[in-house]
């Protein structure tokens, strides 16, 4: 008999200026607060944010609460979209008595806003009035990390004053929730942004910035086949962006004063900085800022300078980075022949085993197909 995950004793609660909604699970509280917005509880909020670990542990759901159809129709389809990728089989979501979800589609438009060069490219340079810029606390900036949360939010309310937008600051546990991590978070961020969507009560649509192109075929917890079916009948999910590569995004926000000043890229924190310019998403950023030649006008990143040492004490790309590399930095060209030097040996430190190898290969090829005769050959590190 498949398990059962129940979502039960949904409430909302205002206390010294918080509004908060929580929802047991598997006998642990998981919540969403903010003291920036009144939000809602919502089923489908709940269910979204815990789809791909209840698909991962094969565990159906039972939930406390009214969905609304149009939502329950798409997220089957999500379901089925993830068991093509990652080999799920499906699971029953089962609805109870409870006070029904809103039904009517809210006026206002929300970007997830992290800082990040997605974010960003959406914000600046997209025709797309933004009325909220979401920043959840909890998720990238781990939810116990205040300080560096407090050390980012002058740089968040100063980028929703330049750009009229009003600032959203939203706390959850999600992380922190033993059910929640029973999965990767690069396969379930998806599920955990779109669910804030079903939590704002005058949203009608809620934006989630493109991680990767359309012709970027990996599986990805966010992408434009799955980020869309979390929509409902009163709040559309968008996946912007996904038309540009993240060097054409990047190259887009490169004279943005905005962008200069307060891009934040960094999630593993190697110091006190706002990016530490020491993790592979710092170098990989700064790399493409250095090909642009606009690096030194983002006083963002630091510890710039130090580009070419902390590319070469990188110990290896994971396997999902090399395709990228090559793409950004092999096959097309503009970087000092010291800092292209330093990348085919990481390169050549990464390719370790066939599995490996074999990956690489099919991205090699689908690329081949994808650009044909036309397509240009560069040099390939293959060892």
């Amino acid at each position: 008999m498949q398990e059962i995950i129940t979502i039960k004793n949904i409430l909302h609660a205002r206390e010294n200026g918080i509004s908060r909604i929580s929802a047991e699970v598997a006998g642990e509280v998981l919540w969403f607060e903010s003291g920036d917005i009144e939000l809602q509880s919502s089923a489908e909020g709940f269910v979204s944010a815990l789809l791909v670990s209840a698909l991962r542990k094969k565990t159906n759901i039972v939930i406390d609460g009214v969905v609304d159809k149009t939502w329950l129709s798409n997220v089957h389809g999500a379901m089925k979209q993830f068991g093509k990728w990652w080999g799920h089989r499906r699971i029953s979501i089962s609805a109870m008595q409870g006070k029904a979800s809103r039904g009517e589609k809210g006026q206002k438009t929300a970007l997830c806003f992290s800082g990040g060069v997605d974010s960003f490219h959406i914000l600046l340079c997209c025709a797309q009035p933004i009325d909220y810029l979401v920043f959840i606390h909890g998720y990238d900036i781990p939810l116990g990390d205040t300080v560096r949360l407090n050390a980012y939010l002058p740089c968040l309310k100063a980028i929703a004053e330049k750009t009229g937008a009003r600032l959203i600051i939203i706390r959850t546990n999600i992380r922190e929730h033993n059910f929640f991590r029973a999965v990767s978070w690069l396969r379930s961020y998806g599920c955990a942004l779109a669910a804030i969507s079903h939590f704002m009560t005058d949203v009608g649509k809620f934006i989630i910035a493109a991680s990767y192109p359309y012709n970027y075929s990996t599986a990805s917890g966010s992408h434009w086949k799955t980020d869309p079916l979390f929509s409902s009948s009163y709040v559309d999910i968008i996946h912007g962006g996904a038309w540009a590569g993240r060097n054409e995004k990047i190259r887009s926000i490169a004279d943005e004063p905005l962008a200069r000043k307060y891009l934040r890229v960094c999630w593993e924190h190697r110091n006190e900085s706002i990016n530490c310019c020491q993790c592979e998403k710092c170098i990989r950023t700064m790399l493409s800022l250095e090909q642009c030649k606009k690096l030194c006008f983002f006083e963002t990143f630091p510890l710039k300078d130090n580009l070419l040492q902390y590319l070469q004490e990188l110990p290896r790309l994971e396997e999902h980075l090399i395709p990228i590399y090559n793409r950004l930095f092999v096959w097309q060209r503009g970087l000092d022949p010291v800092l292209e030097k330093a990348i085919y040996a990481l390169l050549r430190r990464s390719h370790k085993g066939p599995e490996v190898l074999r990956y690489y290969m099919d991205r090699i090829i689908e690329y081949y197909k994808r650009r044909g005769n036309a397509f240009e050959k560069k040099e390939v590190i293959l060892q």
